[in-house]
């Protein structure tokens, strides 16, 4: 929570509760102000899945909680955005190669998709997703390959544009609903210069090179 609020702005509320509850199907679910962590993952605390769940499931709170966003249009929004917050968590508490690490293993689930001709739009709907009848499709894209583009994003326009942007966005879109386009026109303006080809190769077409 202390590493969030530096990089994206105060949690807004006196208190955040982590709650161990039998999941099936999800190793996390995120609402305000209090997350479900699966009772199996408190068997191996030791173990990265539950530190890497628990900095995701707290990331919601910046990235869905206080920015909303509909979940069900633009579910990559928040769920890419968190996932790609938990490899900050890890920068500030961990270190590089637990960011390796993860990073690694976000690019082995999207190649995985990619070889076997899944790859998707990362700005799909969920109804979409759930049209395919294939879960791993909706984890690799939303998830692995939308972390994969805040990732390329940063390197792009360097730490203080990608930084300046999280923040602003945070502050301009506390309690209401932000868009897809409302969070990529905060970047261009951080960068000061369009990103459209960027944002086209990343997230509105599919088997990018």
């Amino acid at each position: 929570m202390r590493i969030y609020d530096q990089e994206f702005g105060r949690y807004l509320y006196p208190e955040f509760d982590v709650v161990e509850v039998p999941l099936h199907n999800a190793l996390g679910v995120e609402y305000p102000g209090i997350v479900i962590i699966g009772a199996s993952l408190y068997q191996t605390p030791d173990q990265p899945a539950f530190e890497v769940t628990v900095a995701h499931e707290a990331a919601h709170q910046w990235w869905y909680n206080a920015v909303g966003n509909n979940v069900l249009d633009e579910p990559w929004l928040d769920e890419a955005l968190a996932t790609y917050s938990s490899s900050l968590y890890y920068e500030s508490a961990r270190g590089k190669p637990w960011v390796d690490g993860l990073v690694e293993n976000w690019q082995t689930r999207y190649d995985n998709l990619r070889q076997e001709g899944k790859d998707d739009l990362v700005t799909q709907s969920v109804a979409h997703f759930e049209s395919l009848n294939n879960p791993s499709i909706y984890g690799g894209i939303v998830y692995s390959k939308g972390a994969l583009f805040f990732k390329a994003l940063r390197e792009k326009i360097g730490d203080q544009a990608f930084f300046n942007a999280l923040r602003n966005y945070y502050q301009a879109y506390q309690f209401r609903v932000a868009t897809g386009k409302d969070l990529l026109g905060i970047f261009e303006q951080a960068a000061g210069k369009s990103l459209e080809d960027f944002y086209q190769q990343w997230l509105y077409s599919k088997n990018r090179q």
